[in-house]
């Protein structure tokens, strides 16, 4: 696995972007965010 370093360069990267995120997806496991919507 790339370095976290790596990863970041990769994301300015066009042609590397995807497969960055992709790999980042997968060291990253964040809770979905809920987005609850206010009645007035």
């Amino acid at each position: 696995m790339k370095s976290s370093k790596f990863m970041v360069l990769d994301l300015s990267s066009p042609d590397l972007h995807e497969n960055a995120l992709l790999e980042i997806s997968k060291v990253c496991k964040v809770a979905p965010i809920s987005r609850k919507t206010k009645v007035w």
